[in-house]
């Protein structure tokens, strides 16, 4: 199963010069073939593994993973439509609220602060 096409890690490993070995040495993999198969789709980045390629080279997961991002946004968004369902006859204002963050991350407006942040 091709899991994550196109997965852009293997042009930023080739951009910085890393060999397969080098990056699996950096991520904590026991061999290349891990970065291989991260590279090919055909194995799903963990979290740690994707923060940690994020964080190395300065890209979104969406940029070096964008098939993994859009399966986690899909359950996310499955998920926050089965809640706001749920909750939509409540009207104590603890419930407003909920919905008004459920319903800021469904429509994809969830890049506000939340309230009481600087």
């Amino acid at each position: 199963m091709n899991y994550c096409a196109p997965c852009t890690l293997r042009a930023y490993r080739r951009t910085w010069g890393l060999s397969q070995r080098e990056l699996a040495e950096i991520l904590g993999f026991a061999s290349r073939t891990q970065v291989s198969r991260l590279e090919h789709g055909k194995r799903i980045p963990g979290l740690e593994t994707a923060l940690a390629c994020s964080t190395l080279f300065g890209v979104s997961l969406d940029d070096l993973f964008p098939q993994f991002v859009a399966e986690i946004e899909e359950k996310l968004r499955e998920k926050i439509t089965r809640l706001r369902e749920g909750s939509l006859h409540t009207t104590s204002v603890s419930d407003l609220r909920k919905r008004e963050l459920l319903d800021r991350a469904l429509s994809g407006a969830n890049d506000e602060p939340y309230p009481g942040s600087v």
